[in-house]
């Protein structure tokens, strides 16, 4: 279970939604569980202090649907709507008694990270993680770091790197297209490996444009999605 949002007629529209396994493919499908609206604090119940609750009808409604889910998931859903004051002063509660413990990968999330974990998200994950010009070492990077994108839909997917990507300063964006779409194996010059400010620029809009292409023609990476491809996610 996990919130997504898409942009309709220039404004945010939120949704709790899941993944699903597609029997007999090793796929994962989404689907609508919940329609938040455009202000999901709206379901959110202030009471006396620092305490809240979720509006039952939420709960009810996804029951309805087959999925119980437990209070800190609800919590996770609505967490970024809370009132800042509330949230701030809950969060500080939520860390001084949170145990942290990396539990190490099964011989299956392995296998699956190595066979259906796409190259693309791969590399945006390693962007993410070490801010780094450069990929030499993605093969290398222990596979746990990819442990977010398991047993995922393409949806969830694309939604947890949208919330993952607000890390970014905007002076970051053409370094970080630059190397999810690995731009800099059209290049022989030096500028390539540091600083693709000094490459030719109509050069690599052209590549990009090619890689962009291929990206939204890759079957494989966008299987299971019902969204609008090039509006609600390859465009940004």
């Amino acid at each position: 279970m996990y919130l997504a949002s898409r942009i309709d007629k220039e404004k945010t529209h939120f949704f709790i939604r899941e993944s699903n396994p597609v029997e007999g493919k090793s796929y994962f499908q989404s689907r609508d569980l919940f329609d938040l609206g455009f202000n999901p604090g709206n379901f959110i119940e202030y009471i006396e202090g620092h305490a809240f609750y979720i509006n039952p009808d939420v709960e009810k409604k996804l029951k309805e649907q087959g999925v119980a889910p437990s209070d800190s998931e609800l919590e996770d859903i609505f967490w970024p709507f809370l009132k800042p004051d509330i949230r701030s002063r809950v969060d500080q509660f939520k860390h001084k008694n949170q145990r942290f413990t990396i539990k190490k990968l099964t011989k299956e999330e392995t296998e699956y990270i190595e066979n259906h974990v796409h190259i693309f998200d791969k590399r945006r994950l390693h962007y993410l993680r070490y801010g780094s010009l450069s990929q030499a070492r993605l093969h290398k990077a222990p596979l746990k770091m990819f442990r977010p994108l398991l047993y995922k839909s393409r949806d969830e997917i694309e939604q947890y790197f949208m919330t993952q990507e607000n890390v970014l300063d905007y002076t970051e964006y053409r370094q970080y297209v630059y190397v999810i779409f690995n731009l800099q194996r059209f290049f022989s010059e030096t500028a390539a490996h540091v600083m693709p400010s000094g490459l030719d620029q109509e050069k690599l809009d052209a590549f990009f444009e090619e890689e962009s292409c291929s990206l939204y023609n890759d079957t494989s990476f966008w299987t299971g999605l019902d969204e609008n491809i090039l509006t609600q996610y390859l465009s940004r």
